[in-house]
């Protein structure tokens, strides 16, 4: 008899799409919201997510599924999540600044920073 034993979390990654398909243009999908206009009763908007994820347990006569369903707040960047800093010496992943200074030398204002990994 085979005997498996179910892992305690099981890793994974996937990616939201941007855009949805309306007739024939692509829209960018909504923010999570939820939105009821005090002055106009009845009018009211509400976006929400949920990553529905489904367990089988598959037996020697029926299959057993259980549902779990974990909802989610969807927030899209308005930035790229790593700045885009081409300066010799520093290196995009950085994940503190330390110190930021200005220099000025000729009549130019020079932005320095000071990084911590």
């Amino acid at each position: 008899m085979d005997t498996c034993t179910t892992p305690q979390e099981i890793e994974f990654s996937s990616i939201l799409p941007t855009t949805f398909r309306d007739r024939d243009r692509d829209i960018p999908i909504p923010p999570s919201h939820e939105i009821s206009l005090a002055g106009l009763p009845g009018l009211y908007s509400q976006c929400t997510y949920a990553l529905k994820i489904l367990f089988v347990n598959r037996g020697p006569l029926w299959n057993k599924t259980k549902t779990c369903t974990i909802p989610f707040k969807y927030y899209p960047r308005s930035r790229p999540s790593v700045p885009l800093l081409t300066n010799d010496g520093i290196r995009p992943g950085l994940s503190h600044i330390l110190c930021h200074d200005q220099k000025r030398t000729g009549g130019v204002v020079r932005d320095a920073f000071y990084f911590a990994k």
